[in-house]
C-alpha cells in the first residue's frame, strides 16, 4: 500500500518566492547526526513486526524505524533565504509519522491520529494527534496516514494546521493536507492518507483543520 523510502528529494527553492520585496532571512545549519540504538527500538519493531505478520497492512508502521536507524538518501533543497516574518527552517532533518486517522464529521467535526515516527536527526518514538476541521461534506472516515516533516520530530510536535482535500471512490477516499504551524504560517511538511466510511457526497470534498500533536521520545 505504502511504498518503502529509499530516496528522499524535495526541491523547495521557489518557497522564498512568497517575498516579494526579496528581504529575507538566513537559513540555520542542521545539527550533529548521531546513531539510533538500544532495547527499546527492538522491543518495539518486534511488536510491529508481529502485528504486520498478522494483518499485512500494517506494515507501513514499519518505515519510521528504517528511516530513524538507517536514514534514506534524503536530498531537501531549501531555499537560501525566507520572506520576513516567517520563520526558517530549524533544519535540513526529514521526519516521517505513520498511523491511523480518524474523522468524523458534518461539516465540522473531530480529528485523531496516532502512531510512530521516525527522524533522520535520528529519533524515534511515539505521537498523538488530536483536533477539529471544517469538510464540504458529511461523514466518517478511518484509515492509515503518511506524514512527511521538512524538520526535526519538535516539528511535528505542538498545532498544526493543514488544508487538502479528498478523492471519494466506492466506500472509501485519498486525500492529500499542506500542513503549516501557526502564522506566520511556516511550511511544514505534507500528509497522505487512505480512509474506509460512507459520506453525503460521493466524489470530492475541501478540508481545513487544526491539530495540536503530543510527542513521547523513545530514542535519540
Amino acid at each position: 500500500m505504502f511504498a518503502r523510502v529509499n530516496l528522499f528529494r524535495a526541491d523547495l527553492t521557489q518557497l522564498d518566492r512568497l517575498d516579494l520585496q526579496k528581504q529575507c532571512q538566513q537559513l540555520t545549519r542542521p545539527p550533529a547526526v548521531t546513531p539510533v540504538s538500544g532495547t527499546e527500538k527492538d522491543a518495539l519493531e518486534a511488536a510491529i513486526n508481529l502485528a504486520a505478520g498478522m494483518q499485512p497492512h500494517l506494515g507501513f508502521l514499519k518505515e519510521p524505524i528504517r528511516v530513524a536507524a538507517h536514514p534514506p538518501s534524503t536530498t531537501i533543497i531549501l531555499p537560501t533565504s525566507v520572506p520576513v516574518g516567517l520563520t526558517a527552517a530549524s533544519s535540513r532533518a526529514l521526519t516521517l509519522a505513520t498511523g491511523i486517522n480518524l474523522d468524523t464529521f458534518a461539516v465540522i467535526g473531530p480529528i485523531l491520529q496516532g502512531g510512530i515516527y521516525g527522524s533522520t536527526t535520528p529519533e524515534l518514538g511515539l505521537f498523538g494527534s488530536f483536533g477539529a476541521g471544517w469538510w464540504t461534506n458529511v461523514g466518517i472516515g478511518i484509515g492509515p496516514v503518511i506524514t512527511v516533516i521538512f524538520g526535526p520530530p519538535s516539528d511535528l510536535a505542538g498545532v498544526a494546521f493543514g488544508i487538502g482535500c479528498d478523492a471519494r471512490f466506492m466506500a472509501g477516499s485519498i486525500g492529500g493536507l499542506l500542513l503549516f504551524t501557526p502564522p506566520p504560517f511556516r511550511f511544514l511538511g505534507f500528509a497522505v492518507g487512505l480512509a474506509v466510511g460512507p459520506t453525503a457526497i460521493p466524489t470530492f470534498d475541501v478540508t481545513v483543520q487544526v491539530t495540536n500533536t503530543v510527542t513521547k521520545p523513545l530514542l535519540r
